[in-house]
């Protein structure tokens, strides 16, 4: 793992919930860790020589990962999964803690597929919604101060952080919807109802609406709020959703790349629905932000 710098260190506005369940956790903090949700975990690519602490968000996967730690000649490597029933449990030392550490550590690697996004997803729009608000938070600065400091680390593909950031957004989001009622909670009755309401993403209520894309432009572009302020504005303008043909027409140099950002938007009314959304890292305000790679 040669190459692995210090990381700088982190802002000092961090939401307070990533402050709060971001302390401590010794374990990592000259470790090698290796963050593994769900069916990520690939024993014939990763170098596990230097990893010291796995985290595994799935059950199904620990065996797996064991057998290979066992391939590699590891015995005393730490273990700990999370699975679909202690899930909401432990997610505030999940989100918080390993993000933290190894950020400020600098040694991380990073791997992840839908699994974590999809229990989130869960997790706040049916149960307890305002303490998995407040981890999944902590998740969402984490990463973002991981795609700032993505140079710093290793990664098994360069999407990988950008885009479970805008997946954990798309989430809150959403979950930010079910805390303000628009949909009820704690009723086993209605929570099929709900999961298909989410899935569908047929959440539309304004005022949820506003309040998500204030966050957005707040919180994922701050880097660049002229463009995001540009975009919501002109959507809010339109006399209703845009086509995708119009969006091309309206902003002549992006291209066309799926970017769960955009699900978001589409998710509250403000773009119809696309099949691959366009990027929104090309238009001449995003050159060297954010979402530039590189």
């Amino acid at each position: 793992m040669a190459g692995v710098q210090d990381c700088h260190k982190l802002p000092d506005d961090l939401p307070l919930a990533f402050a709060e369940i971001g302390q401590g956790f010794s374990a990592v903090e000259k470790s090698l860790a290796l963050f593994v949700f769900g069916s990520s975990v690939n024993g014939d690519f990763w170098d596990y020589s230097d990893i010291d602490l796995f985290f595994i968000l799935d059950g199904d996967s620990e065996d797996y990962l064991e057998c290979t730690m066992l391939k590699h000649g590891r015995f005393n490597v730490h273990v700990q999964s999370f699975t679909r029933v202690s899930f909401l449990k432990k997610i505030d030392g999940l989100v918080g803690r390993p993000f933290h550490t190894a950020l400020s550590s600098g040694r991380f690697l990073f791997c992840h597929d839908q699994t974590l996004e999809k229990r989130v997803a869960e997790v706040c729009s049916i149960s307890e919604p305002d303490r998995s608000l407040r981890a999944l938070e902590a998740y969402s600065a984490a990463l973002y101060h991981l795609y700032h400091a993505r140079k710093h680390f290793h990664f098994k593909r360069e999407f990988d952080a950008r885009d479970s950031f805008c997946q954990a957004l798309n989430y809150y989001c959403r979950a930010l919807i079910f805390r303000n009622g628009r949909l009820p909670r704690r009723d086993p009755v209605n929570q099929a109802q709900q999961m298909k309401v989410l899935n569908e993403d047929k959440i539309l209520q304004s005022d949820a609406s506003r309040e998500s894309l204030e966050f957005l432009h707040q919180f994922i572009n701050r880097q660049t709020p002229d463009f995001a302020l540009c975009l919501v504005t002109h959507l809010r303008q339109q006399s209703g959703p845009r086509t995708e043909e119009q969006l091309e027409n309206d902003f002549p140099q992006i291209e066309l790349h799926p970017d769960p950002l955009l699900s978001v938007l589409e998710t509250h009314g403000l773009v119809t629905h696309i099949e691959q959304p366009f990027a929104i890292n090309s238009h001449p305000l995003f050159k060297e932000q954010f979402w530039q790679a590189g």
